[in-house]
């Protein structure tokens, strides 16, 4: 019984090393067997007809190049598509930064912070659709009734809709936790308000902890919910110059994914034609003397592959091969393709560029449709908009604002007399003495000589202190006589404060407005006739 103990622990200790050896004997034959067909290739390619070996050298050479071609173009074209679209989102970022009342987002992100640093148990977006999840979120619910969300909401909604991108939404960052918490997601399927983010999923986001004045700098990602996706988040500030939250947009790159796959087939499929009448054309070299001709070609190959990566390529265009025979349709058919490539290229480098331009001409005429050429306010068109934001937030149950309209005396007077360069003073004097004294409210120019306030924020709180302001600082000009007839600007003013009383839309409160306007104007012509 011990003999067969010890006999069994002996095989045991030996059949490692029988598989080692058969392993060893297994590799040895196959690394012989590999060099002596490397062997019989060698000595079959030196009996091989020069046409053969040429014919070889050639298919190689193009099969090189198509495949250098290939690479290089898509990887030019996603360059410069990722360039253009990360442009994009970031300046989109910055613009819908630009439009955002940054005291209603801080009043927001007060609001939404409040609630989420009083959740103990905080869940995260990876558990989307579940019950703790669907909890968490509901802690939010009354923060899209308040005004600044629906503020908020409406701009950030405009972005999106005249942009035609994907979401366009608020961040807030909690630095302890590495969370980014939604505020406001105004997309067609939008993330609830408190949705947590992780930012340690994407190491590009952790910079934003240490120094949050850099935002979210454009980045792309390809996963599998939303497919490729550029981000870019711009900050927005606070009162006290700390920023208080991120503008974020979403810019989807599926279509330009599916062109770019699409250019590289049809690439491909060029270069692969290509490829094969090259080879029919090398079956046709005989001669030895082609020899000094094909290493041209071999090396211009070269060169092409050590050029900058340009989109434009001139390699073979700057051959001089004079043959007479085969090698020289080669050397021509080389350069066709670099043509068609350059050309194929050249194409869509041209439709970007159109289409940047487009998109630039675009945003610029929209500004300059609501802004005034004189004195630089928002004019009728944008005094128009305001008003019908006016009424959806009347439907909707929010009813806090006023009108003041504003009419300058004597423009008429002033033209006749002094010329409409005079007048043309009167009016932006006119326009700077009310932007000073209601700064926290949209003013526009809807007539030759009309203005209209809409009195939002603390105008809206002082609204008679303000319009006493005004009729004051108009009574101290019109006393100065040290300035001329045109600087001391006279103007009437009214103003009507929504009262729901006796107020049934927002031509109510204008035409209130409108009237108390007039009556001062009378008043103040009876006043200086007087």
């Amino acid at each position: 019984m011990g003999i067969s103990k010890v006999t069994s622990k002996n095989q045991f200790l030996e059949f490692p090393l029988i598989v080692a050896w058969i392993f060893y004997g297994v590799k040895k034959r196959f690394y012989n067997k590999f060099c002596y067909l490397l062997f019989l290739y060698y000595n079959y390619a030196m009996r091989l007809t020069l046409k053969a070996k040429m014919t070889i050298v050639i298919l190689v050479i193009a099969l090189i190049l198509s495949g250098t071609s290939i690479i290089m173009s898509n990887i030019i074209f996603s360059r410069f598509v990722d360039y253009n679209y990360r442009d994009k989102a970031e300046n989109l970022a910055k613009t819908v930064a630009l439009m955002v009342d940054s005291h209603a987002a801080s009043k927001l992100r007060h609001e939404v912070m409040e609630i989420y640093d009083s959740i103990p148990d905080k869940v995260t977006s990876e558990d989307w659709g579940s019950d703790a999840f669907n909890e968490y979120v509901a802690n939010y619910s009354s923060i899209n009734k308040g005004r600044a969300y629906r503020t908020l909401y409406n701009t950030l909604h405009f972005a999106l809709i005249a942009n035609k991108v994907d979401s366009v939404y608020l961040y807030s960052v909690d630095p302890v936790l590495k969370n980014a918490i939604y505020l406001l997601d105004a997309s067609e399927e939008p993330c609830p308000i408190g949705c947590i983010d992780q930012l340690d999923l994407n190491e590009v986001n952790l910079r934003v902890i240490d120094n949050p004045e850099i935002g979210f700098p454009p980045f792309i990602t390809n996963t599998k919910e939303y497919g490729w996706l550029v981000t870019a988040g711009v900050p927005l500030y606070d009162n006290e110059g700390f920023v208080s939250c991120y503008a974020m947009v979403d810019i989807s790159m599926a279509e330009i994914k599916r062109a770019q796959r699409n250019f590289t087939l049809l690439v491909s499929v060029i270069l692969t034609l290509i490829t094969f009448v090259i080879c029919i054309l090398s079956i046709l070299i005989v001669n030895y003397s082609v020899t000094k001709p094909i290493s041209k070609i071999s090396n211009a190959a070269v060169q092409y592959c050590n050029e900058s990566t340009d989109c434009q390529r001139n390699g073979f265009s700057l051959l001089d091969i004079h043959t007479g025979d085969e090698i020289e349709d080669l050397a021509e058919s080389m350069k066709h393709m670099e043509h068609d490539l350059n050309e194929h290229i050249r194409t869509i480098l041209d439709t970007m560029h159109e289409l940047t331009v487009t998109r630039a001409k675009a945003d610029e005429m929209s500004v300059l449709a609501h802004k005034d050429a004189l004195t630089g306010l928002r004019n009728k068109a944008a005094y128009d908009n305001e008003i019908l934001r006016l009424k959806n937030e009347l439907a909707n149950g929010m009813c806090r604002f006023g009108i003041a309209m504003i009419d300058l005396n004597f423009l008429k007077s002033i033209n006749d007399s002094f010329g409409h360069d005079k007048g043309d003073y009167a009016i932006k004097a006119l326009c700077k003495i009310i932007c000073d004294i209601y700064d926290h409210s949209p003013v526009f120019r809807i007539g030759g000589d009309e203005f209209a306030v809409i009195l939002e924020n603390s105008d809206f709180d002082h609204a008679a202190e303000l319009e006493d302001i005004f009729k004051k600082h108009i009574e101290d000009l019109q006393k100065n006589m040290e300035l001329s007839s045109w600087e001391r600007v006279s103007a009437a003013i009214g103003v009507a404060i929504y009262d729901k009383s006796i107020d049934s839309s927002v031509e109510n409160v204008f035409k209130r407005a409108d009237t108390l306007m007039y009556s001062n104007k009378k008043a103040m012509k009876a006043e200086r006739i007087g």
